[in-house]
């Protein structure tokens, strides 16, 4: 479009009859069609623009009629078919700045009058500068005006929609924007000769047929795109047994590049992994390790033992049996309560500390917790005193895992690795597994996972914001691997997530070049 007005999408033809003699005629024209007063139009100003052989620099209404709308009385309307068709806005509009009006209702008492083909464009309202093509003779109402190009209408049609924000900027007011007559009709152009108006259309008819067919083409590659993507994590997520999971991968790993196309496109391959982790799928088993079921009753005995020495409180889960399971598990693993698993599961100060500017003590809340690290960038800070109050619920050290329970971003998590000394608050949970039987890296790819966060998001409690109550968080199930091989697990997990890193950084680099190549492209070509 840009290069269609420009003069530089098709060539000139010094045999064409120049624009100045197409505006002469037109004003003849005008002289004839108009009635009534109109508003005087500003002369043009001296721009000093360049224009192609053959073009003339003028104003909108030297092209084309333009009638603005005029409301017939509210009385006159009717919807069973009484008189002739009543366009008063975007009620009559259908999708696209070419879209066909369709009838929504008559009037007996019509006005302001456009013909079928005529270009209308709003003029009030929040629907300022929308346009549409009339698809038959019709009464138009004031939040409507009618362009009738007085040479080729199509070439006027493109013109108006290449002017897009220029034509809403011309509307007045912020709360109640409108167009004028005189915004309308002054609007400046450069008028190719009509010969060369209708070579114009011929080729941007042409480019934007081109255009709507490589869509097509990309919105139907796209769709394919997700439909494989889909059906191959779906199938490498539901592989019931080692021969199927290996063609799945097989499959995935083969074909990922012919999966996606974008940076985002990634994340469902992360999802899967730390999904058929915890399924027992992504690495072997292996019979010399100690079983889980093993590592609860050393938990349990770790626990007695505290809880006998007074450094741990009895839970009242402690000796409830788990009857519950989600899926099937490998023998050596065992379902486990997440009360099951951890020494402590808490929450921060309930009560809002008191924030000091100058502290080294930062404040850690929800904002503060991302995916897989803290972030005290922005953060507020409370005074030694504050804070040793605070740590006698509870002080985050080395292992533990923080937890988002209140808001949007709940279930959001990272595990500490010597962490400053820091205070938490309520929308913040401390997670400490013993580490003895729970490698803490593990259970921080099982919570990240697609089935505990389900869970978690199954348990939270709607209200103002979402909240997942320390009750409700204790009895998370988690599917415990022997310690040996939850370790196995990180490891295989770690390795292919930097795959996955490296596969979303060439898809970036990828749409990053193709995004610039693009833009060096265009600009050549509009230069």
């Amino acid at each position: 479009l840009d290069m269609a007005v420009r003069g530089k999408l098709v060539p000139q033809d010094p045999e064409d009859e120049p624009a100045e003699k197409l505006i002469s005629k037109n004003q003849q024209r005008i002289l004839i069609s108009r009635t009534g007063k109109r508003k005087t139009i500003p002369e043009l100003s001296d721009s000093g623009s360049i224009f192609p052989l053959g073009w003339a620099r003028c104003r909108l209404s030297d092209a084309a009629l333009i009638e603005m709308g005029n409301s017939p009385p509210g009385s006159t309307y009717n919807q069973h078919g009484d008189g002739v068709p009543l366009i008063n806005g975007p009620v009559e509009f259908t999708k696209g700045p070419f879209g066909l009006t369709v009838v929504n209702q008559y009037t007996t008492a019509p006005s302001r009058m456009c013909e079928s083909g005529d270009l209308l464009v709003c003029v009030r309202g929040a629907t300022t500068g929308r346009t549409n093509i009339a698809a038959f003779k019709a009464c138009i109402g004031r939040g409507v005006a009618s362009v009738r190009a007085w040479g080729a209408q199509q070439y006027i049609n493109y013109l108006m929609w290449w002017f897009g924000e220029k034509l809403l900027q011309q509307g007045k007011g912020t709360t109640f924007p409108s167009i004028s007559y005189v915004d309308l009709a002054g609007l400046e152009i450069f008028l190719p000769p009509l010969a060369e108006q209708n070579r114009i259309v011929a080729k941007v008819d042409e480019l934007m047929g081109l255009c709507d067919a490589l869509e097509a083409a990309q919105q139907n590659r796209n769709t394919l795109r997700q439909n494989l993507r889909a059906s191959a994590l779906d199938a490498l997520m539901n592989a019931s047994y080692d021969r199927t999971l290996e063609t799945s991968w097989a499959f995935v790993r083969d074909n990922w590049r012919a999966m996606c196309d974008r940076p985002e496109d990634v994340e469902g391959l992360r999802q899967v992994v730390l999904q058929i982790a915890v399924q027992g799928k992504i690495v072997s088993q292996n019979t010399e390790d100690e079983p889980a079921e093993k590592l609860l009753q050393n938990i349990i005995q770790c626990k007695e033992k505290l809880i006998k020495d007074k450094a741990l409180r009895k839970s009242k889960l402690m000796y409830e049996p788990l009857e519950t399971s989600l899926f099937e598990l490998p023998l050596s693993w065992k379902w486990a309560r997440l009360d099951d698993i951890c020494f402590v599961i808490t929450d921060g100060e309930h009560a809002t500390p008191p924030r000091v500017s100058h502290s080294p003590i930062p404040l850690g809340t929800a904002k503060n917790v991302r995916n897989g690290f803290l972030d005290f960038e922005k953060t507020d800070y409370v005074s030694p005193e504050v804070a040793e109050k605070c740590w006698k619920r509870c002080k985050p050290s080395h292992n533990d895992l923080l937890m988002v329970c209140v808001g949007a971003t709940t279930g959001r998590l990272c595990l500490i690795k010597k962490p400053p000394e820091f205070v938490i608050v309520r929308s913040v949970a401390l997670i400490r597994p013993f580490p003895d039987f729970v490698f803490p890296e593990y259970l921080e790819l099982a919570i990240k996972s697609p089935l505990l966060q389900e869970q978690i998001w199954g348990s939270v409690k709607r209200s103002a914001q979402p909240c997942l109550y320390i009750n409700r968080m204790q009895k998370l199930l988690i599917p415990l691997p022997p310690l040996a091989e939850q370790k196995r697990i990180v490891a295989k997990v770690d390795e292919l997530m930097q795959l996955c890193d490296q596969l979303e950084e060439s898809l970036r680099s990828q749409q990053q070049h193709a995004e610039a190549l693009t833009a060096s492209a265009i600009s050549h070509l509009a230069a």
